[in-house]
């Protein structure tokens, strides 16, 4: 598949990079020492390995690939590391990916610029290219990775996280080329089911003549709900504004002061603009995650508090009025 391709292809790149490397350091002449010869060995092995059909195959170059990450070894180049761990989340096998997930928490803790901007890029998509699967598991692996950060979710990092997941969760309007592959699906639907129609003269007709008439309801119903997540014109789908929510929450909680007044602040607003004006049954989703941002909030003050932290915001005066009118 394209999915395996693109990962082979980012393990044959790390490979040459691998290779360029020591072939340089042997360049330099026979007499130096590669002291590290035995992590290169076992990158090598990693590559070899998760570039293989076989799951357990793959889950061993995984394994040892973690390995050499929970170590700190040098040979790791950490950007592309970092690629290779996400293109993973696109496995179909749910231990690779999320293993894949657990690994990029530990290289973020001494790289977690470089992972977070990574993951970060993939989730908001802005070329529009991933699937809306694959955007939900690098938001998985964003939250592990904020909560594995913890104290350490701060500066230049958390104010990255902060912008880009209100930014999604309110995002309107720039989605063309999603809305363009939704309504070309929706053609071909249409064609499809009017083909089937014509090849039985008229309409198609039912299983159960009406035995099930409360089941198909309910069935029917949900189905509108679910479509009115993805159905949203040029706007992110309902999914995605939810868990950017989510994610934004894990945030808060993992560290609230590292974000500071100002997202905080924003992140509320966000809230309850969502609470006021997206009122429709299939946004219930968008709204619940919404009301668990002033939880995650809330809860955030009350454990600042409870540690002696002066944080210097939180509700107060007309903010609180707001939320508590709203809610």
């Amino acid at each position: 598949s394209s999915i395996t391709g693109s990962a082979s292809n980012t393990l044959i790149l790390l490979q040459l990079h691998s290779d360029i490397s020591e072939h340089s350091k042997s360049a330099k002449g026979d007499s130096i020492i590669d002291t590290h010869a035995d992590d290169r060995k076992d990158h090598r092995t990693a590559l070899i390995h998760l570039s293989d059909d076989l799951i357990p195959v793959r889950a061993q170059g995984l394994s040892i690939l973690t390995v050499l990450i929970s170590k700190a070894s040098p040979v790791l180049s950490i950007p592309s590391t970092s690629i290779l761990l996400a293109s993973l989340l696109q496995d179909e096998d749910e231990y690779i990916y999320l293993s894949a997930i657990r690994a990029l928490g530990l290289l973020s803790t001494n790289h977690p610029k470089t992972v977070l901007k990574m993951l970060v890029e993939r989730y908001t998509d802005p070329c529009e290219e991933s699937t809306l699967d694959i955007r939900i598991k690098v938001g998985e692996a964003l939250n592990r990775t904020i909560e594995h950060l913890g104290p350490l979710f701060v500066g230049e990092a958390a104010t990255m996280i902060g912008e880009n997941m209100i930014a999604v969760a309110s995002r309107r309007g720039d989605r063309e080329k999603t809305l363009q592959k939704r309504e070309t699906a929706q053609r071909k639907l249409e064609k499809t089911w009017k083909d089937v129609e014509n090849a039985w003269d008229g309409e198609v007709p039912g299983g159960d003549d009406g035995e099930n008439d409360q089941e198909d309801a309910i069935n029917k119903h949900v189905a509108k709900v679910v479509e009115g997540w993805a159905d949203t014109g040029r706007e992110e789908d309902i999914r995605i504004r939810t868990s950017a929510l989510s994610i934004l929450g894990t945030a808060i909680e993992t560290n609230i002061a590292g974000l500071g007044a100002g997202i905080t602040s924003t992140a509320i607003d966000c809230v309850l603009a969502i609470l006021k004006l997206e009122k429709s049954q299939e946004r219930a989703i968008l709204r619940r995650a919404g009301v668990m941002v002033i939880m995650s909030i809330i809860k955030a003050l009350d454990a600042a508090n409870e540690q002696g932290h002066q944080l210097g915001f939180g509700f107060a005066g007309e903010n609180l009025t707001e939320v508590i009118t709203v809610l």
